[in-house]
């Protein structure tokens, strides 16, 4: 049987499912690197992300090419470079803008958002070789829920959309606003 799905958390897993099918599809390690930092951006909310691998950044939201000698690709790599000097770069965390050079700190108050996660990348052998940098406003809400205007009683007060719920899911993700 196969009952509506209406509440918040309902919408919010079959928006993770599609993600799954979408990078499962990608035909080529390129589509993979970009799926994997615009695809995600509607159902997690965050303003920009970059795909590290080896150090180096791969793919940036709303970027078809990265520029490997642009501001903000520099800043990522050598935020995560130290990063990983500290040994904070082996598990997923918030980055702690305390634990970075004074250069890098004023590098990502003028070219990244306010709250930082890093998720890594890491193979069977438990070595990370790479990572994502998911960077959102400071003032951004973990979770942005809107009324579900089907909901009543007690789910009313607990569902809505998840952030960017209404993206248009034809083509790319993202947006020459999200920065980077």
């Amino acid at each position: 049987m196969n009952a509506p799905m209406t509440g918040n958390a309902e919408r919010v897993f079959a928006q993770f499912l599609e993600l799954e099918r979408q990078t499962r599809a990608a035909q080529s390690t390129e589509q993979l690197a970009y799926s994997l930092v615009n695809d995600g951006q509607p159902l997690f909310g965050y303003r920009h992300a970059a795909l590290l691998i080896a150090g180096k950044v791969r793919a940036v939201t709303a970027v078809s090419s990265v520029d490997p000698n642009a501001p903000f690709v520099a800043f990522v790599e050598q935020a995560v470079a130290q990063l990983h000097k500290h040994g904070l770069g082996q598990a997923a965390r918030e980055v702690p803008a305390a634990q970075l050079s004074e250069q890098v700190q004023a590098d990502w108050q003028s070219l990244s958002a306010g709250h930082v996660f890093w998720l890594p990348l890491i193979d069977p052998q438990g070595r990370v070789f790479g990572g994502v940098w998911l960077a959102r406003p400071a003032t951004a809400p973990a979770v942005a829920a809107a009324p579900d205007p089907q909901a009543s009683g007690a789910d009313a007060a607990d569902s809505g959309a998840p952030i960017g719920a209404g993206a248009r899911r034809s083509g790319a993700v993202g947006s020459p606003s999200c920065g980077g």
